[in-house]
C-alpha cells in the first residue's frame, strides 16, 4: 500500500503549493516528482487521464485534471477504509453500523421489519466496508438494537 501513501502526500504537497501561492517547489514535492512520479504514473495509469505524477507544472488544475485528482481521492480513501475495516472484529462494526442506522429511531420489529433491517445492514456493510457479514450476526443486531417494546 505504498502507492496510496504517496498518492496521498503528493495531493498534499500539491494542494499545499498551491494553497500557500509557493515561488518554487517544496524539496519534498520535488523528491515525490522524480523519485515515485514515473511509479505513480505506472500505477494508476488505467485510472487516471491527464494527471501525471512526474510534472513539475503543479500550479494550474485543468478540468481533466482536478476530476483525476478527486477521483484518486474517492479510491484511496475507499481502499484505506477497507485496509481498516478488514482490522476491526466483525461484531464490532456490524454494531456500530446497526447503532448508526436504528439505535436512535426505535421501532417495534416484525419479520418485514427484520428483513428491511438486514438488507440495510448488509449493504451499509458492503458499501462502507467492503465487508459480507454472516446472516444470522446482521440478524442478532438487528434483533437487539433500535427496538421499541
Amino acid at each position: 500500500m505504498p502507492e496510496l501513501r504517496l498518492t496521498l502526500s503528493y495531493i498534499r504537497q500539491r494542494r499545499n503549493h498551491f494553497i500557500h501561492l509557493g515561488s518554487s517547489l517544496t524539496q519534498t514535492l520535488t523528491n515525490l516528482i522524480q523519485n515515485q512520479g514515473s511509479a505513480l504514473n505506472r500505477y494508476w495509469r488505467p485510472t487516471i487521464r491527464e494527471l501525471d505524477f512526474t510534472s513539475t507544472t503543479v500550479t494550474y488544475f485543468g478540468e481533466r485534471e482536478s476530476i483525476d485528482l478527486l477521483m484518486l481521492l474517492r479510491i484511496v480513501i475507499q481502499r484505506l477504509d477497507r485496509h481498516l475495516a478488514s482490522q476491526l472484529p466483525p461484531g464490532g462494526v456490524i454494531e456500530l453500523v446497526t447503532s448508526q442506522l436504528f439505535a436512535s429511531q426505535p421501532s417495534r420489529i416484525n419479520a418485514d421489519v427484520l428483513s428491511n433491517r438486514v438488507r440495510k445492514i448488509s449493504f451499509v456493510l458492503k458499501r462502507d466496508f467492503g465487508y459480507t457479514a454472516p446472516l444470522s450476526d446482521i440478524e442478532n443486531a438487528a434483533q437487539r438494537i433500535g427496538i421499541r417494546v
